[in-house]
C-alpha cells in the first residue's frame, strides 16, 4: 500500500550513510569498523547481495579504491556477485593495523594474560587474537576447526584471576564451553560491580 510505501521510504531515509574510505590514514575508525558500519547500512538498506559489491565500491575513494581495483583485476577468480567479502579482505590486507601471520594459530597461543590484566579484558582480547587467526587461515584457505574449544582451553589454562581458576578447576577441562565461561565472567564481574557498590555506598 501507498502507506506502506511512505514509511519504508521514510525509515530508508534516517539511516545514516557510513563514511567514505580513502585508505589515506584520514579515517577515524579502523578497515574493520569500516565494513561493519558499511555491512549494518546495506542490510537496512535492503541492499542485494549482487548489487552489494558496487555498493561498496562506490564508498571507496582515493588509494583505498585504486589499491581494491588493481586488486580485483589481477585476480580474474574473484566473484563479486556472491557479496563484497574479496574487496574488504583486499582493504584489510593493505589497511588494517593487524599483522597478518604465516602462523596465525601459534600467535593466538602466544596471547597470555597481560599484568595485572583483568580476566574479562583477557577473555575480550583472546577473542580478538582468534578472530585474526580465522582471518589468516581464511587467507590460506584453512580453518580453525572449533574456535570456541581453543577459546575456552587458552582461558581457562591462563586464567589470570586464582578465585576463577578455583572455579574451573571444579569440573574437567572438556566439559566447559565458551558460553559457560562467559557466564562465569559475567558472574564475577557483577558480583565485583556490587562488592565496590556496597563499600562506596553509605548504610541508611
Amino acid at each position: 500500500t501507498y502507506t506502506t510505501l511512505f514509511r519504508s521510504l521514510v525509515l530508508k531515509s534516517d539511516i545514516r550513510e557510513p563514511v567514505y574510505f580513502r585508505g589515506d590514514g584520514s579515517e577515524k575508525c579502523t578497515v574493520h569498523e569500516w565494513e561493519d558500519m558499511v555491512m549494518v547500512y546495506m542490510r537496512k538498506r535492503g541492499v542485494s547481495v549482487m548489487d552489494q559489491a558496487v555498493e561498496v565500491m562506490g564508498r571507496l575513494m582515493g588509494r583505498a579504491r585504486d589499491v581494491v581495483k588493481v586488486g580485483i583485476r589481477s585476480n580474474p577468480s574473484i566473484d563479486l556477485s556472491k557479496g563484497p567479502s574479496p574487496i574488504f579482505d583486499i582493504l584489510k590486507q593493505h589497511f588494517s593495523d593487524t599483522v597478518f601471520s604465516c602462523m596465525p594459530l601459534a600467535d593466538f597461543y602466544a596471547t597470555l594474560p597481560l599484568t595485572d590484566e583483568q580476566p574479562f579484558e583477557y577473555w575480550l582480547r583472546l577473542n580478538r587474537a582468534m578472530e585474526v587467526a580465522e582471518d589468516c587461515l581464511k587467507r590460506q584457505k584453512k580453518s580453525v576447526e572449533d574456535p570456541s574449544r581453543e577459546l575456552t582451553v587458552m582461558f581457562i589454562r591462563h586464567c589470570p584471576n586464582a578465585e576463577l581458576s578455583l572455579i574451573f578447576k571444579c569440573k574437567p577441562l572438556q566439559q566447559w564451553t565458551a558460553a559457560d565461561v562467559h557466564e562465569r565472567l559475567d558472574e564475577y564481574r557483577r558480583e565485583r560491580r556490587y562488592s565496590h557498590l556496597s563499600k562506596v555506598t553509605p548504610a541508611i
